[in-house]
């Protein structure tokens, strides 16, 4: 039942997930556009989550959800008050479904985002049981880690739409990737001291957060006709990524 009522909620996220990119900003600000549509996502997961898992810990995980249930009101009201009406999109077709399936490089460039969001929610899945047995941390300290890791989820946000402006797209998302093989492997070095720790976790989480903008800066330089069905795919790739990573590393 879990998993179905999951699985519902992220259709309906994932409705209007692909409609927020601003692929019609100009060439030269399309990386800051997408820094601030992923900077409401990152304040979110920087109070949510370390929120989240100390209330989970202190009144158990029930009163988690119904907080959550409890913050979507004052959210759809936000939405329906400010949110402009009239608003339209273009609509897109099977056929140009079809037409951006049947061209590799877009969808190679896709696959991109499922395998470097996999190993980043590798960690991110397991790092409460890694950071309490390997490290002995309990709520406190576990909420520290989390809160820490999320400041480097905003700091990523910025950086990588700067990066992007500054230097492209290519040579930013070369340099994340190269980055992340090198920190994922100082997490089998675990246990270290805490501050290294927390150190390594704001660097990790920040160059795991700066790769999203890079990536739809590319998405949207490889297509035309055809962006708003290649970001849709690109939405499908993170949640792809974030479920077969951790489920691969689970054996």
């Amino acid at each position: 039942m879990f998993c179905i009522w999951r699985g519902s909620w992220r259709l309906w996220a994932q409705d209007w997930s692909p409609q927020s990119r601003p692929a019609l900003a100009l060439p030269d600000r399309q990386a800051r556009a997408l820094t601030a549509v992923f900077f409401g996502l990152s304040l979110a997961q920087v109070l949510g989550v370390p929120g989240g898992s100390w209330l989970a810990y202190t009144f158990g995980w029930q009163v988690a959800f119904w907080t959550v249930a409890a913050l979507a009101v004052p959210a759809i009201l936000g939405i329906w008050i400010f949110v402009p009406k009239g608003l339209q999109f273009t609509p897109v077709s099977l056929a140009d479904l079809g037409r951006t399936l049947r061209t590799p490089s877009q969808m190679v460039s896709v696959s991109f985002t499922g395998f470097f969001l996999g190993t980043l929610y590798i960690v991110f899945t397991y790092v409460t049981p890694l950071m309490a047995e390997w490290m002995g941390l309990g709520r406190d300290g576990i909420t520290t880690v989390l809160a820490i890791a999320e400041i480097g989820a905003i700091a990523g946000t910025f950086a990588g739409g700067q990066l992007t402006d500054r230097i492209g797209y290519l040579k930013t998302l070369t340099i994340l990737y190269l980055a992340q093989i090198a920190i994922l492997l100082m997490f089998s070095t675990l246990p270290i001291p805490f501050w290294v720790l927390l150190v390594m976790i704001i660097v990790w989480n920040t160059f795991g957060w700066s790769f999203m903008v890079a990536q739809q800066v590319h998405l949207i330089s490889l297509a035309t006709a055809q962006t708003r069905v290649l970001l849709a795919l690109n939405a499908d790739s993170i949640y792809i990524g974030s479920a077969v990573g951790p489920a691969g590393a689970a054996g």
